[in-house]
């Protein structure tokens, strides 16, 4: 039995130096210098070296474009931020401008970030910065009674409770966003062949001379799903409405008026058109003054397919405008867009 080891350093020999000692010239350098110094490491002193970058960065940064519109106080900008022309990426690039106006983004594999500044209050310039580096574009405010582009979720909270229209119960859905389309989704959950139903834009309640356009898309093509801008008194419970819309339907388009439950005359109030509405995207647009309203039908690049002027039972001052679509298939989807309304010139 060992009961007892002593070891004396001083007359242990290893097999030799495990590394051998370097010199600031046994390392092959890139954008660096080496050099040689000392540290106290837990307590002793020894060699160390210290490495020095000389490497600088030629950062440059580059807007999309030369000029935005920050509709409604906000706008969607690119940026693209290079070092000695290479992309960089995973960089956050910041922006301002507007007079308050801000954002920020991360830049891709391609170095461009896009970023929603937000909170511009007038025209000026945009200027994006990192690092040193920094780049301008300028910026034009446009102010909206109401504006939505159905990007995302959070304007879905501008729209008010489901309101019946031509029956008082029945006909149900909801309005949702939806990212393949980029747009919003009206589903419907409770199916009727005449049921329509609208969702109010309260902050539109008793305005006068303005007009409001969207733009509209339906999944059926042929038993004729329908969708458009509806116009009804604020006061309104339920069940009466003067509605302007789309008969999405091959072959089978137009603008007509609904009031009181029923189509009134359609010969003169509709216009039949070769364009196939069901599976693309068609827009409606309003014109309100008083009791005169002009309903347009529009393709999105604003070629006029029919317009048609009506003159309602009651002044724009206690007129109510919502999104408006008919519970006829719960496998049929709406999708709405880049609703506007603003102050006619």
């Amino acid at each position: 039995m060992v009961e007892k080891i002593i070891v004396n350093p001083s007359e242990v020999r290893g097999l030799g130096d495990i590394l051998e000692v370097k010199s600031t010239s046994d390392f092959g350098l890139y954008g660096a210098t080496l050099e040689s110094g000392t540290d106290t490491i837990y307590g002793a002193t020894g060699s160390v070296f210290v490495l020095n970058s000389n490497s600088s960065h030629d950062y440059s940064l580059s807007f999309g474009s030369a000029s935005y519109t920050a509709t409604g106080g906000s706008c969607t900008v690119t940026v693209t931020l290079t070092d000695d022309s290479t992309p960089v990426e995973n960089a956050t690039i910041s922006v301002t401008g507007g007079t308050g106006g801000s954002g920020s983004g991360t830049t891709n594999s391609s170095g461009v970030a896009s970023i929603n500044v937000t909170g511009v209050t007038a025209s000026g310039t945009l200027t994006a910065s990192f690092q040193s580096a920094t780049a301008t574009a300028s910026v034009t405010y446009a102010s909206y009674l109401f504006y939505d582009d159905c990007s995302s979720s959070s304007g879905l909270s501008n729209y008010g409770t489901l309101h019946q229209l031509r029956k008082t119960s029945g006909p149900n859905g909801a309005l949702s966003y939806d990212s393949t389309k980029n747009a919003y989704k009206y589903t419907v959950s409770s199916a009727d062949n005449d049921g329509f139903v609208d969702l109010p834009i309260p902050t539109l309640d008793n305005q006068n001379n303005y007009y409001i356009e969207a733009e509209f898309y339906t999944e059926d093509t042929t038993t004729g799903g329908q969708s458009g801008l509806v116009l009804y008194p604020s006061s309104d419970t339920g069940g009466n409405g003067v509605f302007f819309r789309d008969i999405a339907q091959i072959n089978r388009c137009g603008v007509l008026k609904f009031s009181n439950y029923s189509e009134n005359g359609e010969s003169g109030n509709s216009q039949q058109s070769g364009l196939p509405v069901g599976g693309n995207w068609y827009k409606l647009r309003l014109e309100i003054s008083g009791t005169s309203v002009v309903a347009k039908w529009l393709q999105t690049d604003n070629t006029q397919v029919y317009s048609y002027t009506y003159t309602v039972p009651y002044t724009s001052s206690t007129m109510r405008v919502g999104l408006a679509f008919l519970c006829k298939s719960t496998s049929k989807a709406y999708y709405v867009r880049n609703i506007v309304a603003n102050t006619l010139s």
